[in-house]
């Protein structure tokens, strides 16, 4: 028996527990992709709510095994426009990003339908308001309320019309046959109107069929899924998987529930007295790195701010902060755009894997490029965001001819990153809420200059950029570290060392400074200024 097999049946508890934490809660998010094992063709599907994944693997795309399976679920089901839900005996909310991609797909390759243009000007103008609400209150179903009557009167105007358009009609029939699972979550407290849960576990299996397609049986692709199943449950919860294994505990909830409090280790050694990752030499035998200051430099969480295509900057600022294998890195967002250039940006971060732990989070731009990627870009707002720098950085002249490499980068940064002490989010954060609960409009888009947020209920300080310091300096508030110093805008891109408070600074001259925040201890003081030719 292999080593997955192994675990898997060492989790196949755990992975019961999943599911049953899945069906009986309020909200489930269901997506499948097609799985090929190495005889045969089948489907990965997957549940998932904002906590727990669970993957299954089925022989077909057929849904009828799920009203077994969810015959006791009596929350709402997010879904796509699939017709193998249809059927499900419960409420639904259809995926309003498909819908959306459908029509703007329709939109473009029919520019002259007027009557498909109107519809979709009445639709996007009602949900503009809705997703308003939505970002400035949350989803909760007291401040939706007031949105049915417009969504009632939309649905009585496009009922009594007659269209001449075959895709207007088409667009009419598909609405007013889904009326009933359009605008679910107006009626709910936490029910989102998108499928980016169940979207995002499928794509984590996606990933994996890149390199693993048709070389697993069915067996080993089912003990896979059970892995997988419990791996991406502490991926949502925002835990270590490896921690989680290491604990030997077997319930992901009791996990968290307990402070993540590892149990004592087997003993054990997997590997030999002093293997480090890669086969590099033990740590008896390391020697410890060094920055250009000569301050040892090693097990530290960097955090990088917005960088917007300054690569000068950036590639001296990785040389002032010199990380390596121990250390991890963490760039808050906002790769592209703005500056010129984001392909040499995305580049060189793409090669900090193999020097340290790389931890991307997904910025606004990043947001808005997807978007526009994706045909999803209906009001223009990345073209109003600075992408003539970026296409012209890569000469070409729309976003679906940037390299696939670098477009599957940006897609799988993420949104948050967490330590015992500190917690790392691009833009801002509701104070009295989880960050794994939290809208991504929040998290990605919200200025400090809107909301300035007071310490958040972990205690954890918080790490992040968006909001533009122009005058050069990290904004330090104790709680929370605001390290976007305007590089683009002639300013400077800040590395901060969470642990210590040490910052370093560089600038598109390829000058460096550094210095210590002033809650670290004192005041902020800058440690010297070198030109680039100085620190060659």
């Amino acid at each position: 028996m292999d080593i997955k097999a192994v675990m898997a049946n060492r989790y196949r508890a755990t992975y019961k527990q999943i599911l049953a934490r899945v069906v009986g809660g309020g909200l489930l998010h269901i997506d499948e992709t097609h799985a090929n094992p190495k005889k045969g063709k089948g489907y990965a599907w997957v549940l998932a709510n904002l906590e727990d994944v669970y993957y299954l693997h089925r022989p077909n795309r057929e849904a009828a095994f799920l009203r077994d399976l969810l015959k006791d679920f009596k929350g709402v089901l997010v879904t796509d426009f699939y017709s193998g839900y249809e059927s499900l005996p419960c409420e639904q909310q259809k995926c309003l990003i498909h819908l959306i991609r459908d029509i703007n797909n329709d939109l473009k390759a029919n520019p002259y339908d007027e009557e498909l243009k109107a519809l979709a000007g009445e639709f996007g103008k009602l949900l503009r308001a809705i997703v308003g609400t939505i970002d400035k209150f949350g989803l909760k179903k007291c401040h939706l309320h007031k949105h049915k009557g417009d969504v009632d009167r939309f649905f009585r105007a496009l009922e009594s019309r007659v269209y001449h358009s075959e895709l207007a009609e088409g667009y009419q029939k598909r609405f007013r046959k889904c009326e009933g699972k359009l605008f679910t979550f107006l009626d709910h407290d936490g029910v989102p109107w998108n499928n980016n849960p169940g979207e995002h576990a499928i794509k984590a299996f996606a990933w994996s069929r890149e390199v693993s397609d048709g070389l697993m049986s069915k067996e080993g692709l089912s003990d896979f899924l059970v892995l997988l199943s419990v791996r991406q449950t502490c991926k949502f919860r925002g835990v270590s998987f490896l921690k989680f294994l290491l604990s030997q505990e077997e319930d992901v909830e009791t996990y968290c529930r307990q402070g993540r409090k590892q149990k004592p280790t087997v003993g054990l050694e997997i590997y030999p007295p002093g293997f480090t990752r890669g086969g590099r030499r033990g740590k008896a035998d390391q020697v410890p790195r060094t920055s250009t200051s000569g301050v040892e430099t090693r097990g530290r969480t960097i955090a990088i701010g917005d960088i917007h295509g300054c690569y000068t900057a950036l590639s001296a600022l990785l040389g002032a902060v010199a990380p390596g294998a121990d250390d991890t890195v963490v760039t808050l967002g906002n790769y592209i755009d703005l500056g010129p250039d984001s392909k040499e940006v995305v580049g060189l971060l793409m090669g900090l894997v193999d020097r340290c732990k790389l931890v991307p989070l997904k910025g606004d731009h990043e947001e808005m490029f997807l978007a526009a990627l994706e045909g999803q870009d209906a009001l223009g707002r990345w073209h109003r965001a600075g992408y003539e720098q970026t296409l012209k950085s890569y000469g070409v002249a729309r976003p679906g001819d940037i390299p696939q490499l670098h477009r599957s980068f940006l897609s799988r940064c993420e949104d948050r990153h967490e330590t015992d002490t500190h917690f790392f989010i691009h833009a801002n954060y509701r104070a009295d809420q989880p960050l794994r609960h939290q809208p991504v409009a929040v998290l990605r888009r919200k200025s400090l200059d809107a909301e300035l947020p007071g310490p958040h209920f972990t205690g954890k300080v918080a790490v992040l950029g968006h909001t533009p310091q122009k005058s050069g300096e990290v904004l330090d508030l104790g709680h929370m570290v605001c390290i976007d110093t305007y590089c683009h805008g002639g300013g400077w891109l800040t590395a901060l060392d969470a642990g210590s408070g040490r910052w370093w600074q560089a600038n598109e001259r390829g000058e460096v400074r550094e210095g210590w925040l002033a809650s670290a201890g004192g005041m902020a003081v800058e440690a010297g200024q070198r030109t680039k030719a100085e620190t060659k």
